[in-house]
């Protein structure tokens, strides 16, 4: 009798520290661990497991454990297994909602008829076992798993009410937690949504079904004016400004009573009288049963982005470029005029139509819209601005060419938000462009007839020029001859008239000949090819001045020469242009008492420039045009020798380098000529 009441004690205590646990625990899993622990040290068995039995995913899921301390031999099996382990006894607790229990000798009605859960039981070494279900649900239960595993054990029917008192608090209590916490649950999310209603930048209102107020957030009252005291329970139609069309309102009404959201614009009238314009989105609001019990108004203040639209727009008509301004989608937001007109779209609802949209009502303009579709996307898809070409057949059947520049405009999380589009229409300077390139074609034919011609006439006049200079030189010899035999053999037969004249035929024989030997030498500087190579100036005017030297004899000459940049060019022809310049500048200063000559060089720029200084009889600056043409002389013959070829030879010898040649002077002072070659090799005749 004593070990009876010891034993109802143990078991009524051990029921009691389970309400404690449940009046102390909120977490489930928590009531689950204390309870698994007290029942199996109330029943001194050698493990207690709760598993979670879910239909649903064909699983048994150990939960908690409880080890006896006294057996440290025994191994933990808190662990998930396959519901088809224990198919058996599982489905049969659902079916009945009783519990069973058995022996080593007897768990096999209650295992796989494979035999694998009486495998696994052995292995265990259970003796006696106990599964007793709680907590029923629609898809599983909670199990209480007793092992008894040292000796063979027979269950009591006061252990059993134990179990049946605990397992009914357990379960009361785990219905009544899970539904505190889905309440707690429900609070908190409903507490956020409200927080985030009552926080939203957009204005948000929630009306009864004849548009009076029964709820408005915080953004309303700013945006508005009104309080909550002064609108709720008010129409909305106070925040009416006269402006906004009965259209719109007919619109709204007519999509809201067929249970409908409708989207459009208001212009609202604040509290203070200023209009503002408000995008709204108004959708009902329907209760379980499918009735519309509200209506629900979410509208945003776009005063300040229609003005910036209005003056968009207004900047945009000014551009004779085609603007198109497109949302993320694609859809046509903006236009200007030259846009409308390049599409055609006057009388159509273009606004917010894709170009697919647009297209299904333009089946005329179905390539053209294609075509920009596609544009659009490889702009998306570079990320930057595209610059590109689009081509389509207008309605007259012509080809228009429109050269584009597009800007794709990606959010903050790198969405895609808008495009700018801009279109010019080139097709007039394309088939320009081509008249023209025929044009130059045909210019380039024409010049390379023309230029063969040229040197055809050129050579021509060449040889010409060779053939009758050398064909004059024969007589001139025997006028030359012919007289200096008159003179050396006649000569007393003459008197001093004649001896005058023959004479005067000689110098001009002789002067005709030095005509002749100039003519080649210019017909020589325009026809020679060039050799290009680098030139050392400095010391190739030395080595012309010293060959020159005999020139100077009978007369004081001083000539200085500078520091010369080299430049490159035909070593020949340079030599040449120093002849000449250097001599003309001996000849036109023998007057002088002291000839001064000086010769420099320095590099400007793109060009290196050369002169050649003396301080000679000079020139008249009116007459510099005709200093360096042929046969152009701007001094007597008596006062100085000379055909008037020499500096002709010079500018042409330049000129075929590339460079420029120009003279200053003044009369009875001197005169400075100066040469530029270029100061980098570039293309040459």
């Amino acid at each position: 009798m004593e070990e009876t009441l010891r034993r109802q004690l143990l078991l009524s205590r051990a029921i009691n520290k389970v309400a404690e646990s449940i009046s102390v625990q909120d977490d489930p899993d928590l009531i689950l661990e204390d309870t698994v622990r007290i029942i199996g040290a109330a029943l001194g068995v050698d493990r207690a497991l709760i598993y979670d039995i879910s239909f649903d995913k064909h699983q048994a899921m150990g939960l908690c454990e409880y080890l006896d301390p006294q057996y440290p031999d025994i191994t933990p099996t808190k662990a998930t297994y396959p519901l088809s382990l224990f198919i058996g006894g599982t489905t049969e607790m659902w079916r009945t909602r009783q519990y069973l229990a058995s022996r080593n000798d007897d768990i096999n009605p209650h295992l796989r008829e494979d035999g694998s859960g009486e495998v696994l039981h052995h292995q265990m070494m259970i003796q006696s076992l106990l599964w007793y279900p709680f907590a029923f649900r629609e898809n599983g239960y909670y199990l209480l798993v007793l092992n008894q595993i040292h000796y063979r054990r027979e269950w009591t029917a006061e252990e059993f009410d134990f179990l049946d008192s605990v397992s009914q608090q357990v379960s009361a209590a785990l219905v009544k937690k899970a539904f505190l916490i889905k309440e707690r649950k429900q609070a908190e999310e409903l507490r956020k949504f409200s927080q985030a209603v009552e926080q939203s930048p957009n204005i948000i209102v929630i009306t009864d079904l004849d548009a009076n107020v029964e709820y408005a957030n915080a953004t309303f009252v700013t945006a508005t004016g009104y309080g909550p005291v002064e609108v709720i329970g008010k129409n909305l139609r106070l925040l009416q400004s006269g402006k906004t069309s009965q259209a719109t309102y007919d619109e709204m009404w007519t999509h809201l009573t067929r249970g409908e959201s409708w989207r459009g614009e208001f212009i609202n009238k604040h509290k203070d009288g200023t209009e503002h314009i408000n995008s709204a989105h108004i959708a009902p609001m329907r209760q379980g049963d499918g009735r519309i019990t509200h209506y629900l108004a979410i509208m945003e203040d776009i005063t300040e982005r229609k003005l910036a639209e209005k003056q968009l727009t207004t900047l945009i008509e000014a551009i004779p470029d085609s603007i198109f301004l497109k949302d993320g989608e694609g859809r046509w937001l903006v236009t200007n005029e030259p846009a409308k007109q390049m599409f055609k779209v006057h009388n159509l609802p273009w606004r917010g139509k894709t170009e697919m949209e647009l297209a299904d009502l333009q089946p005329a303009f179905r390539a053209a819209h294609e075509g920009c579709l596609v544009g659009d996307e490889k702009a998306w898809q570079a990320g930057q601005l595209l610059v590109g070409e689009e081509r389509f057949t207008g309605e007259d059947g012509r080809c228009v060419i429109i050269e584009t520049r597009k800007v794709p405009m990606f959010g903050n999380e790198g969405q895609r938000k808008e495009m700018v589009v801009i279109g010019r229409d080139i097709t007039e300077r394309r088939e320009t462009e081509e008249e023209l390139r025929a044009l130059k074609n045909n210019l380039e034919i024409l010049v390379t007839e023309r230029t063969a011609q040229l040197e055809a006439a050129n050579k021509e006049l060449e040889a010409f020029s060779y053939s009758v200079s050398h064909d004059l030189r024969t007589p001139l010899r025997a006028i030359d001859g012919f007289s200096r035999i008159l003179l050396d053999d006649y000569t007393d037969k003459l008197d001093d008239e004649g001896r005058r004249l023959l004479n005067v035929v000689r110098d001009n024989t002789s002067r005709m000949g030095q005509l002749i030997d100039d003519i080649l030498k210019f017909s020589r500087a325009g026809r020679v090819e060039i050799n290009f190579s680098g030139i050392d100036m400095e010391m190739l005017a030395r080595e012309v001045l010293e060959e020159l030297r005999p020139a100077t004899v009978g007369h004081e000459v001083l000539v200085e020469i500078g520091h010369l940049p080299p430049s490159m060019g035909d070593r020949a022809m340079m030599r040449q242009v120093f002849v000449n310049l250097l001599s003309n500048a001996i000849k036109f200063s023998r007057a002088r008492e002291t000839a001064m000559i000086g010769v420099e060089g320095s590099v400007e720029g793109d060009e290196t420039i050369y002169h050649v200084k003396d301080n000679g009889a000079g020139f008249d600056m009116q007459y510099v045009d005709k200093l360096f043409g042929v046969f152009q002389r701007l001094h007597g013959v008596n006062e100085f020798e000379g055909t008037g070829i020499g500096l002709a030879i010079v500018k042409r010898i330049v000129s075929r380098h590339g460079g420029r040649v120009w003279a200053e002077g003044k009369v009875d002072e001197g005169a400075t000529v100066y040469f530029a070659l270029p100061a980098k090799e570039k293309e040459h005749e």
